[in-house]
């Protein structure tokens, strides 16, 4: 199960005024591929992370709260840096970022992870990792809103994650091959190391290939913050900054338009029931599958699904509108947990198997949908704060779920013989949550 990897870094490339032209000419293909690489060997190295590092946490006994935690700190270090990275990277330029960026993440999964065999060290390996190794997310979508224009942004965003999906999903499958020959049982820990190691060199490559991406020329975005600070000289020093920290946080609150705000809380209710599930999901993988194989076919079965609905999913949000996708793909996310649970029940992989299908057919074309309505929102020139403000504020919310779920967990015995069962009960319970939570994305913007 990985329904948290929710945003879909993609890209494409013309020349000339953006937001102007609509076609791609044949003489600047090779920027495309370029882009196409990058995202490839970025996905391949997120992939192989992220399909073993919660597994990997478990392995080396983490449960309760710190399960909770590590499942969330992903997204709280990423809601921490995004802002200052989006704005950045808005200033100075996309490619500075993703090159550090990726260099980075190669660090980390390479070296520090690989040598955590703790709970707690795995938990500050991530949280660093986040702060620092986030600045490629909205640095790439900020590239991305530089070099497409709105009506053809879905299809181009899908046809270029299909790609990166497919080649994600072969390297995944290999390196599976490999460690399933090398301990066919399970029985070494140590053996996801192999998975973060081939991960960080794709990190490393991608790297390499970012040196070659065009910038687009950058203009000084305007300040967040106003300038105009009010006199306080007649005032208390507590009063003087507390007028001023007001002042400033209605600055930054009406530096956003009603529709991104709108739409902010929308998604933010919505992954409250979301992202409350997904410290459960790695229990239920590790008791419904026997062997690395297992775990890869249930990756791979999301990644095709998923890489379809990208393709298929832009080209409909560009002739339907982002709304209808978004509120169709988010309905298949009520049913994820209910087939977890069933599967821990049951001990049969294949209801994650059609889970894992139903979520990819349709939350592929949901991301899309989201991703370009939030390009369609920004004002030009501010994708990267947009997006960064908005993988903020959902990272937040996020990180709230999944620790709430890990105090849940902290209630209950995990040596207990019935604790598997509890956990297959909750997951249940967490589908008719998101069932009712669902109805809130009618009230999403129209654009």
């Amino acid at each position: 199960m990985d329904e948290a990897n929710d945003t879909v870094n993609v890209s494409s490339i013309y020349t000339g005024t953006p937001r102007d032209i609509p076609v791609y000419p044949k003489k600047h293909r090779f920027k495309f591929h370029t882009a196409t690489l990058v995202q490839s060997l970025m996905s391949s190295g997120d992939n192989l992370g992220g399909s073993f590092i919660f597994l990997y946490a478990i392995s080396r006994g983490s449960v309760g709260v710190l399960q909770g935690l590590i499942t969330a700190i992903r997204e709280l270090g990423s809601a921490l840096f995004q802002p200052i990275w989006g704005n950045l990277s808005d200033k100075f330029g996309r490619r500075p970022f993703l090159v550090l960026g990726f260099l980075v993440q190669a660090l980390f999964w390479g070296v520090f992870i690989p040598l955590s065999v703790t709970p707690l060290q795995i938990l500050l390996v991530l949280l660093f990792q986040t702060l620092l190794g986030t600045m490629v997310i909205p640095s790439f979508n900020g590239w991305l809103g530089d070099f497409t224009e709105r009506t053809t942004r879905g299809r181009i965003i899908g046809k270029v994650g299909m790609i990166s999906s497919w080649m994600a999903l072969f390297a995944l499958l290999l390196v599976s091959i490999i460690m399933q020959i090398q301990d066919p049982n399970r029985l070494y820990v140590s053996t996801y190391s192999l998975a973060f190691i081939v991960g960080a060199g794709f990190y490393v490559l991608a790297a390499i290939v970012s040196l070659f991406l065009p910038e687009r020329e950058r203009k000084s975005p305007q300040s967040v913050f106003t300038d105009s600070l009010m006199s306080s000289s007649g005032q208390s020093i507590q009063s003087k900054y507390f007028i001023r920290f007001k002042i400033k946080f209605d600055s930054y609150i009406a530096g956003f338009n009603p529709e991104f705000k709108r739409l902010v809380i929308v998604e933010g209710i919505f992954k409250l029931g979301w992202a409350i599930a997904w410290p459960l999901f790695p229990y239920a993988t590790l008791d419904a599958t026997n062997g690395w194989i297992e775990i890869a076919v249930l990756q791979i079965t999301i990644g095709i699904s998923l890489g379809i609905s990208q393709m298929i999913g832009g080209t409909i949000s560009d002739k339907i509108g982002r709304k209808r996708v978004i509120i169709w793909s988010r309905l298949s996310l009520i049913f994820p947990p209910l087939l977890a649970g069933l599967a821990m029940q049951y001990q049969n992989i294949w209801f994650l198997i059609f889970s894992n299908l139903l979520v990819g057919l349709t939350l592929g074309a949901g991301t899309i949908g989201l991703n370009a309505m939030i390009l369609d929102i920004a004002p030009e020139g501010r994708e990267g704060k947009y997006f960064s403000n908005f993988l903020m504020l959902q990272g937040l919310i996020s990180f709230s779920a999944s620790f709430i779920m890990g105090l849940i967990l902290n209630l209950f015995d995990s040596t207990a013989p019935n604790f598997y069962g509890i956990i297959a009960w909750l997951l249940i319970s967490v589908s008719f949550l998101r069932f009712l939570l669902w109805f809130v994305y009618f009230f999403l913007p129209d654009l």
